[in-house]
This record gives C-alpha cells, structure tokens and sequence, in this order.
C-alpha cells in the first residue's frame, strides 16, 4: 500500500471515528431501546396499554368518536388494535399523539405522543428528530452518517488491517496479549474491528434503505417487487361518499380475510381517497415488524 495513502486513510479512519463514531454509538443504544420497547412497553406504560377484560369490546366507530372527542386539535391517522385480553386500543393522529382507549367502554386511559416517554425519546433520537421538522432531514443525514461509517470505519479499517505479507495472516487474526502499552491496545482494536466488520455491515447496509430511494428501488429491481405505493382510488360523486363502509365494517372484513390477527393498524384514507390501508400482524410472525 501507498505510504502517503495509508497515512491519509489512516488519519479519516481515526477522526471518523471520534466524530461519526459517537452517533454509531447512539444509533447502538437508542436502536436497542427500540428492541426493547415491546416487551418493557406494557410494563412501564401499563396504565396506558393494560385495559379491563370484556367479552363485547365495542365497535371501532365508538371509540374512534370517543378519540375524536379528546383530541380534537389533530385529525385521525390510524387506528391500531390488539387482539389481545387486557389490551388498549389506541387512536393514532397526525400529530403523532395517541389516544389510548378501554375498548369495553370507550374511556380515554390517556393521551402521549409517539416520541414521548422514555421508549419514545429513545426512538426519537435513533431517527434522528432532532434535526429539520418532520421533512425527512434527520433520515436523510442518519443516512449518510451509516454510508459514511462504512466506508470509512469498516471498509476503511479493513484496508488497514490487511497484512502487507501472505505469511502475517496467522498472526493478524490473534490477539497480540503479549505486547504491552499502546501496541497491545492496538491490537485489541484491530482484532475487535475485524470480528465484529461483518455484523456491522450489515447493520449499516440495512439502514441504506430506509434513507435513500434509489436503495428501495434497487430491492425492488433485485425481487422483482414494486416499492411504490399503490395509487388510491378517488371518490367521484356525493353517492359514492353515501355508500362507504365505516371503519368496523372494514375490520371485520379483514378478519374474514385474515383471522389469525395478532394486531392492525387501520390506516384513514387520505383526502378525496376511498382507500383504508390495514397492516396486519399474524399470530406467530418472529418480530413486530411482520406486517
């Protein structure tokens, strides 16, 4: 390898890494928040998502009103049922604030906002809120500072570490414990660097996608499946309006579809659409993001 180009790959690794390796750490520790949530959720918010068994919970449409009535500064964005005992139904806004609801009695349990409390603060800072309002800043930049760790700090470390001779190889792979000081230091940062380059990858790869368009339309060029959402259909007169469903019929219709509904999210059409997109999450699906 070039001296003078180890030397500069050498310098961006190192203060790539005291930089945008403080927000590597944050993603670790807010993304594990996230992990988290489901399961610690109903144990720190128990007065919100923990509601009175009932044999009839009530129609969707009551508790929708009953939403409406406590929130009235936003409007409606979706509503999210558990087919659980004992669970809440919650009214998410626009705003991002929920309405959480006893599904037997349509009483209001209480009202928090999507990134608020400690789960949603964490989720906050992993998505990067902090930066812009709500126009797609903080993806934009949390994605280039995963693109940039991988090619500075995984890609960029690699290089470094790769053994001028074939012969060094052995040697390269092994923690050096009998050196002492700094040298020894380094080579624990060499040989955590190299065994842990994998994983990180694919964490940062994944992330990709979820910030740039042209990664989602690779994937979708790759599976041959469309990452576009579909066009909604539009209500054309006043008698089309007059013949909607309300939301309750359309719940029980995708549970003829789909019986085995662990949770949903009903999705309220947009303006001037007739369209109610539901997310579904089967009974037995390994994570929450089976939808």
């Amino acid at each position: 390898m070039n001296a003078s180009f180890h030397k500069c790959l050498s310098w961006l690794h190192t203060w790539s890494g005291l930089t945008i390796g403080f927000a590597i750490v944050m993603f670790a520790v807010t993304g594990a928040g996230l992990v988290l949530r489901p399961e610690l959720d109903a144990v720190v918010n128990r007065d919100l998502l923990i509601a009175p068994v009932c044999s009839a919970p009530l129609p969707i449409d009551a508790l929708d009103v009953a939403a409406r009535a406590a929130h009235s500064s936003s409007r409606p964005y979706a509503i999210e049922i558990t087919r659980a005992p004992a669970a809440s139904t919650a009214v998410r806004f626009a705003n991002d604030d929920y309405v959480y609801l006893d599904p037997c009695t349509a009483r209001v349990l209480g009202i928090r906002n999507r990134y608020g409390g400690f789960f949603g603060t964490m989720e906050w800072l992993h998505r990067f809120k902090f930066i812009g309002h709500g126009d797609g800043s903080g993806k934009f930049v949390g994605g280039w500072v995963s693109a940039i760790f991988a090619v500075l700090l995984i890609a960029g470390g690699l290089i470094l570490w790769w053994p001028r001779r074939r012969g060094e190889f052995r040697s390269a792979v092994a923690f050096q414990w009998r050196r002492s000081g700094s040298a020894r230091t380094l080579s624990l940062h060499k040989i955590a660097g190299l065994y842990c380059s994998s994983l990180l990858l694919v964490i940062v790869l994944t992330a990709l996608p979820l910030s740039f368009q042209p990664f989602r339309q690779l994937i979708g060029w790759a599976t041959h499946s469309s990452v576009d959402t579909p066009a909604p259909s539009k209500i054309e007169d006043s008698s089309s309006a007059a013949r909607l469903l309300t939301m309750d019929s359309l719940w029980q219709h995708a549970l003829e579809r789909v019986p085995n509904i662990a949770s949903a999210s009903l999705y309220y059409p947009a303006a001037h659409s007739a369209v109610v997109h539901v997310e579904i999450l089967e009974s037995g699906m390994p994570h929450k993001d089976a939808t």
